[in-house]
């Protein structure tokens, strides 16, 4: 057998498993790892009168397997896109364990970003130590 054709068979093959593969069902309790389906209140970050960044905050579960367990609010931050059509977001996370997305997004860092990816992105970190403000 050619080894062109073997290839093609092969892939052949394995496209045929995947198309016919039926859909499966999520594991009892992963709905609660489901993605939030609201949108951020964004607004004028406290302190500051810059228009191209915004701040916002979310509350998340202390502990996800015991929702009574209580919330915890964290912040989140954005530099908003410079260039048109804008093409999306991109989330930065600075690592840790004491890094804060927030303040890179206040910071000259968040502009360096935007100019790297051509500043048609919109560039959005969060806080997770603390709430920021």
């Amino acid at each position: 057998m050619v080894p062109s054709t073997r290839y093609l068979i092969i892939g052949a093959s394995t496209l045929a498993a995947v198309v016919n593969a039926g859909p499966w069902s999520l594991p009892k309790g992963y709905h609660r790892f489901a993605p939030r389906t609201e949108g951020f209140n964004w607004g004028a970050c406290p302190g500051s009168s810059d228009s191209t960044r915004e701040c916002s905050q979310f509350e998340v579960p202390l502990d996800w397997a015991n929702h009574s367990a209580g919330k915890a609010t964290l912040a989140v931050a954005r530099f908003k896109a410079t260039k048109q059509p804008k093409l999306g977001t991109l989330f930065f996370n600075p690592g840790g364990p004491s890094g804060s997305g927030v303040a890179n997004v206040l910071s000259e860092a968040s502009e360096i970003f935007s100019a790297m990816s051509g500043g048609q992105y919109d560039i959005v970190s969060e806080s997770t130590i603390r709430l920021y403000w």
